[in-house]
């Protein structure tokens, strides 16, 4: 894992100025496109290490929600998250 930093470092002089395209709490909604910009800034080969998203990992993620969300919602969201994981392999 040489490409975790460990040590604490100070960050003052990077511009913090930098806004994004977002229609509420920036990045943190499912379907956000910074998700992509974010994965850009980890290094490609920890990105190639990563174990693909398995159905019982999905059915971890939304374990409970059944009768909370439809079954089409859930659908659409497990959808997200694999075209978000299989869209890693363009960057």
């Amino acid at each position: 894992m040489k490409d975790i930093v460990y040590e604490l470092q100070d960050l003052r002089h990077l511009t913090w100025t930098r806004t994004r395209k977002s229609s509420g709490t920036a990045g943190s909604f499912l379907g956000s496109s910074s998700t992509l910009e974010n994965a850009r800034m980890v290094p490609k080969s920890f990105l190639q290490k990563l174990p693909k998203p398995a159905e019982k990992d999905l059915n971890l993620v939304f374990a409970g929600l059944d009768g909370i969300l439809s079954e089409t919602h859930l659908a659409k969201m497990r959808e997200i998250i694999r075209e978000r994981w299989y869209s890693l392999d363009r960057i």
